[in-house]
């Protein structure tokens, strides 16, 4: 059994990780000790230090964080190392430095409660941009990409198109995809329905 530990820079030091390691009772070298000097905010994919600890993990294996954030930057990307440390057959230690012991994590409820945390945080940021999109709307803002014609150039195809000239015809002058006229086509009907 090897043991890995990734230790944020601003929580303690190699020295103070071996001494909370060798306390309880948990043998580790000093070159398994690595101090992740990357920003928590960095996802898990961009850490270079804990990708090269999880490539490394093999069955068996003990990685030895001190804070779950050591994982990932949310909890979707923690339950994606969570996962992959379990997919190695490897354990999860989290180190509680204040109380300087060692809570082995129980992997299945910790990655049940990151998958709520992770459903919890979609759902939000969904229901957010529904609500700042409706918002938008009863403001009268525009939402969505602006249009790739200019007023005028609008009021010229709708005024094309009624003569009879194709809307193929219409996306190859103005150089924009046959979708744009056609919406333009629907946006105008819609306006001299009104």
């Amino acid at each position: 059994m090897s043991v890995y530990v990734i230790v944020e820079v601003a929580t303690a030091s190699k020295k103070e990780t071996l001494e909370a390691l060798s306390a309880n009772g948990i043998p580790c070298e000093e070159n398994n000790v690595c101090i992740d000097e990357e920003k928590c905010t960095l996802p898990a994919p961009e850490r270079p230090i804990l990708q090269r600890t999880l490539r490394g993990l093999r069955s068996g294996d003990l990685l030895v964080i001190n804070s779950v954030s050591s994982l990932g930057n949310s909890a979707l990307d923690a339950l994606t190392t969570l996962r992959s440390v379990k997919k190695a057959g490897a354990t999860v230690v989290c180190l509680v430095y204040e109380r300087k012991d060692a809570a082995p994590l129980d992997d299945e409820l910790l990655m049940k409660s990151l998958e709520l945390v992770a459903e919890l945080d979609h759902v939000v940021r969904q229901k957010r941009a529904k609500e700042a999109s409706d918002a938008a709307v009863r403001q009268g803002l525009r939402i969505g990409r602006a249009c790739s014609l200019s007023f005028a150039q609008q009021e010229a195809v709708v005024r094309a198109l009624s003569s009879g000239r194709t809307v193929t015809e219409l996306a190859r002058q103005y150089g924009v995809a046959r979708q744009t006229i056609i919406r333009v086509r629907r946006k105008w009907s819609l306006k001299l329905e009104d």
